[in-house]
């Protein structure tokens, strides 16, 4: 179980940056035609990692109806992320063979956090990023019984093409 404050520490720009680092995360990237990155634990394909949103299934991605990109979950309503990291298929089924992944987002939140973020690469050329979330939230569920809040998260990313570092795709650079 990873907490969002310890997220936000570790300068995570999107929730697929906390599955590239876990060991059992094999290989994540997006898939060409797809909305979003692919999250593959173990190995074992990107059907066979199940993804939950507050102990509920997510719906597949709608291009290629095969995996959930968890890029449309918003940062900052983000409360935790446990993963199963063995497999789960006695439990989940068959599309929890590699694991199990629940995003849960915060409960009962009052007030307001605004955030904005922008990188851009040592060297010039593509691969900025800029970045903005606002979360906002009223009621108190143990006093007035009742809770609402609207989060939002909104990311543009630059292309860093081949020709941006052509240093880095030299093959006699890369032999040394």
């Amino acid at each position: 179980t990873v907490k969002a404050q310890e997220l936000e520490a570790r300068g995570h720009t999107e929730l697929k940056d906390f599955v590239l680092e876990q060991p059992q995360s094999l290989s994540l990237g997006t898939n060409s035609g797809a909305a979003g990155p692919v999250t593959n634990l173990r190995g074992l394909g990107p059907m066979r990692t199940l993804t939950l949103l507050n102990g509920r299934r997510l719906a597949n991605e709608p291009l290629q109806d095969q995996y959930v990109s968890v890029n449309v979950i918003p940062r900052m309503a983000l409360d935790r992320v446990e993963t199963l990291n063995g497999g789960g298929a006695s439990i989940y089924g068959a599309d929890a063979i590699g694991g199990v992944q629940n995003y849960w987002t915060k409960r009962g939140y009052q007030g307001g956090a605004i955030k904005a973020e922008y990188a851009r690469p040592e060297l010039s050329g593509g691969g900025r990023t800029r970045s903005f979330g606002g979360i906002f939230g009223w009621g108190d569920l143990a006093e007035e019984g009742w809770n609402a809040y609207i989060a939002i998260d909104h990311q543009k990313k630059g292309a860093l093409f081949q020709g941006d570092r052509p240093d880095q795709h030299d093959p006699a650079v890369l032999r040394s």
